[in-house]
């Protein structure tokens, strides 16, 4: 008997967190219709380092991630490339995001 109660309590668990889960409850309302809160859905458009790790492109990237306030260096370089390519990806993500 306490085996079966033991199960029926687990399996109870997981049912609960399988389907009452946040992005479960608000699935229906938060797609890109932006009728959930007034806001859209844009979990494509974040943006995100596409280079390899090491390169210039990619360290360019992670400096316009820390530094989001800062412009890109004005030299035409793969390190500014990279930084461009996260304030281009930035935009496209607050454009789709704001009401």
């Amino acid at each position: 008997m306490k085996v079966f109660a033991v199960i029926l309590i687990a399996a109870g668990i997981v049912w609960y967190f399988g389907f009452y889960s946040k992005d479960a409850l608000f699935h229906d309302y938060s797609v890109d219709s932006g009728s959930f809160l007034g806001r859209k859905s844009c979990p494509n458009l974040v943006p995100h380092n596409q280079y390899p790790a090491g390169s210039d492109q990619s360290l360019g990237f992670q400096w316009a991630v820390t530094n989001p306030s800062s412009s890109c260096p004005a030299e035409v370089t793969s390190f500014a490339e990279g930084c461009q390519e996260f304030f281009k990806q930035r935009q496209a993500y607050q454009d789709c995001a704001s009401p």
